[in-house]
């Protein structure tokens, strides 16, 4: 009997030893290490009459443990060891790149209507940023994008100031126009199985109203060589001419699933590069993010307001959707959104993709959000000239709710971002690069 106790805590030593194995490798660790400490707690049961009818329920639990973490693992973590990548945002990510505001000169938050008057008060920009770190910093590292030394100071100054630990925040100093890091920096992929940065070009929206823009399209040329990576500038064959062009296009405008599906604005492209035909940019699309499936939205909301189709960042994508976990995908559904003939489009074109929807009843800042480590991130905002309307408490509310559904295991935070989402149009996530654990 002691031979065969023995041997039984010998067999369940080695599975726990091979569960702790798959722990190191595996992107379900929080998952793991809970049911490890159930199968520890099963091991040290004393009470038990019959110890014979425990092993087989712990080596059960191993079994199928080990097996969903290899599985997981291998969803989340492996990503193919030749040719472009791109993972999906819930994926785990390293560091979380913003660019400053800074108000020594143009065009950061310029002055788009001068009743507004931005530059009477800057301060309530950079409370938004400020209030933004607070919250990221916890979940790993920020990377902060400063103009030069004195701007790292200025930065660092209203951070300390408003007792943020820096202990996680590394600042980067590189030339930059403005603050819409998602648009105009990147995005990170995976490329033979290193980190690699994609450089679209970008002209500030094609919108007149806004630029200067080149110091922008510049920054992932300057971030690939502060982090010694390699670089991939995005272009296309101009048909017209059979010029090689910048492919300018911006990050707003597309979603990728992480497994091989791209939700991307076809009025973004068309406004933006009018001689690009779409089977070139659906190859293009294809090579550089490593999809099987491109998903072209052809309507557009600026169209439908009176606007010039794909006009500024009208039809930009994360307002009304995410790929929020793998195979999951969320739209939004509101009043606004179901009178939408490009979000119409967008779930109808997803179904035949073979792709279930979950609807996500709140407003487009809050679908506007970031997730990183155990947190999810989004604005609310009060009236204002830019934008009017305001977002009341049962709103913010609804947000909470809505997103809760998404991401039932983290912790949901939403703060005041009225400067940024009313006086300056965007979101959150209009603000933020991701880059990848690879």
């Amino acid at each position: 009997m002691v031979k065969k106790e023995v041997c039984t805590r010998s067999r369940l030593g080695a599975l726990e030893s091979f569960l702790e194995i798959v722990l190191v490798v595996s992107f379900t660790r929080l998952l793991c290490i809970k049911l490890l400490h159930i199968l520890v707690q099963l091991g040290k049961e004393e009470k038990m009459k019959d110890k014979r009818e425990i092993v087989p329920v712990k080596t059960i639990v191993v079994a199928v443990i080990a097996v969903f973490s290899v599985f997981s693992s291998a969803v989340l973590a492996e990503y193919p060891k030749t040719g472009y990548w791109i993972p999906g945002e819930f994926a785990p990510q390293e560091a979380m790149w913003i660019q400053w505001p800074d108000f020594r000169q143009p065009p950061i938050l310029r002055d788009y209507d001068p009743r507004i008057g931005w530059y009477h008060d800057p301060q309530p920009y950079v409370d938004v940023f400020v209030q933004y770190v607070r919250e990221l910093q916890t979940e790993g590292t920020v990377k902060i994008i400063v103009r030069d030394a004195l701007g790292e100071e200025l930065a660092r100054g209203n951070l300390t100031q408003a007792g943020v630990p820096l202990v996680n925040v590394i600042f980067h100093q590189l030339p930059y126009d403005d603050i819409w890091a998602l648009d105009n920096f990147g995005p990170f992929v995976v490329k033979d199985g290193k980190l690699h940065l994609l450089n679209f070009g970008f002209d500030a929206w094609n919108d007149p109203d806004y630029g200067p823009y080149e110091r922008d399209d510049d920054v992932p040329l300057e971030v690939a060589k502060q982090l010694h990576i390699k670089v991939t500038s995005v272009t296309y064959v101009d048909p017209t001419d059979g010029t090689t062009k910048p492919l300018i296009f911006e990050g707003g405008a597309f979603e990728s699933s992480g497994e091989g599906t791209i939700v991307a604005s076809w009025s973004i492209i068309v406004d933006r590069n009018p001689n690009l035909d779409q089977p070139q940019a659906t190859r293009i699309f294809k090579e550089i993010t490593g999809a099987h499936t491109v998903i072209w939205i052809e309507n557009s909301n600026a169209e439908s307001v009176g606007l010039p189709y794909g006009f500024s960042a009208w039809d930009h994508t994360d307002g009304y959707m995410k790929f929020y976990a793998p195979g999951k995908v969320a739209v939004i559904r509101t009043a606004w959104a179901q009178s939408s003939a490009m979000i119409a489009e967008a779930r109808t074109k997803l179904e035949a993709a073979g792709w279930t929807i979950t609807d996500f009843s709140a407003d487009w800042n809050f679908m506007n959000h970031v997730v990183f480590g155990n947190k999810v991130i989004a604005i609310y905002g009060r009236g204002a000239p830019r934008m009017p309307g305001e977002t009341t408490a049962s709103n913010v509310q609804k947000g909470r709710v809505e997103l809760q559904k998404l991401y039932p295991d983290k912790e949901i935070v939403i703060f005041d971002g009225s400067t940024l989402l009313f006086l300056c149009g965007g979101g959150i996530h209009c603000v933020t690069r991701w880059q990848p654990v690879v």
